[in-house]
This record gives structure tokens, C-alpha cells and sequence, in this order.
């Protein structure tokens, strides 16, 4: 019997993809999204702030400075890994891009990259901040008040 519920599940499932088989149940799934940053999901917490330090460094966007920066004003520390590999990320969902420059006598001959936002990124940035703004829009009183101990 229970092989039987399992294919006749899947056969359900295959017939209507929006769908989602929990047991004897069927739950309806509807897609709600709108805009292009909904359908291809949200930035993640160190995406927004890597796009907004690349958005405040201009056309001196390397990756030391972006490290720098992101601890400077946000106090939040990066991984020479995690930076690269989050960079190296946003340039495949299309927010960034990148380009090699010249090496120096200081540099003994290594090249950098410099990165900058696309369109696409700025998009997808502007639609995190405006939903941040949008949900804490009238809780200053509430942001601002001390903990209280539970």
C-alpha cells in the first residue's frame, strides 16, 4: 500500500509541479513573486553589505579594500576565502564584475582586480535595502529601546 501511495504521489506531482504531495494532502503552491531579485532569491547578509562596499569604493573597488571597508564600518570581519568565494558568486548570479589591472613595483609584479556593480546588482541592492527600510519603517522606538532579560 504504501508503494502505491508513493507512485501515485509522484504521478500527481508530475502532472502538477506547482504542486507540493505532503501524505494523503496536497498543499498548492503559488508563485507570488514579481520582480526579477524575488524569482532568483534574495541577497544574503554579506552579499548586501560586499555590493554596498563596492558601491561606496567606486572605482577603487579591490578586494583588500572591500575587506577593509566591510570591517571598518560594519565591524564585520571576512575570511580571505569567504570573500573571494561570495565574489566570485555575485559575478555568476550576474552583480558584479570584474577586471585585472597592471601589476606595480609595490605589488613585485602580482595584478589586482577590481570589481564594480552591475546594473542587475544595483537593482538587487536597491530592492534588499528598500524592503530592509520598508520593515523596520516606525520601529525606532523599538530598535532603540535596551533588552529586556527573558
Amino acid at each position: 500500500m504504501y508503494i502505491r501511495e508513493q507512485r501515485r504521489q509522484r504521478a500527481f506531482s508530475r502532472k502538477h509541479p506547482c504542486s507540493l504531495v505532503l501524505g494523503p494532502q496536497c498543499v498548492k503552491l503559488v508563485d507570488v513573486s514579481t520582480s526579477e531579485t524575488q524569482r532568483q532569491g534574495w541577497l544574503g547578509e554579506l552579499e548586501h553589505m560586499l555590493l554596498l562596499a563596492i558601491l561606496r569604493l567606486k572605482d577603487e573597488a579591490y578586494a583588500p579594500d572591500i575587506a577593509a571597508t566591510l570591517e571598518d564600518r560594519a565591524g564585520r570581519r571576512i575570511s580571505r576565502g569567504a570573500l573571494y568565494s561570495t565574489l566570485d558568486r555575485m559575478e555568476q548570479k550576474g552583480y558584479l564584475t570584474w577586471n585585472v589591472h597592471p601589476s606595480t613595483q609595490e605589488r613585485a609584479g602580482h595584478r589586482r582586480r577590481r570589481f564594480a556593480m552591475t546594473a542587475r546588482g544595483m537593482k538587487a541592492v536597491r530592492a534588499s535595502y528598500v524592503a530592509i527600510q520598508e520593515l523596520a519603517h516606525g520601529l525606532g522606538r523599538e530598535l532603540n529601546k535596551e533588552p529586556t532579560s527573558r
